[in-house]
């Protein structure tokens, strides 16, 4: 009888080799809901946050500027919203400023220039 003419059929796999094939799905019972996202789906997770949040306060700036350019007729300016945005915008950089100052000041680098400018 001729060796190798007889076909085999696959081999059969032990239960710990089928056991570790097998993908087994994360089931949650308790506490969340959800899992949380890790790496760059968490950076894109906060991207998108940040984006929404751009978007919403463009709408509602789009909202403004379009009824103030329905109510007053054909005398519309847009100088007067620039304007409002950038006095709003330096109010909040000197809010930051003064924050940071605060916490500068806790800091022992902080105390330490503070020191100085006062000797100098």
């Amino acid at each position: 009888m001729a060796q190798g003419s007889a076909k085999l059929g696959k081999a059969i796999k032990s239960k710990g080799a089928q056991k570790r094939k097998a993908v087994r799905k994360k089931t949650l019972n308790k506490g969340r809901k959800q899992f949380q996202a890790k790496g760059a789906k968490a950076a894109n997770l906060r991207h998108k946050i940040e984006v929404d949040a751009t978007k919403e306060i463009n709408k509602r700036n789009e909202s403004v500027i379009a009824a103030k350019a329905v109510s007053s007729g054909t005398n519309f300016f847009l100088k007067t919203l620039s304007e409002k945005g950038s006095k709003e915008a330096k109010k909040q950089l000197s809010e930051r400023n003064k924050k940071q100052e605060k916490q500068k000041s806790s800091k022992q680098s902080g105390r330490l220039e503070d020191q100085l400018k006062k000797i100098t």
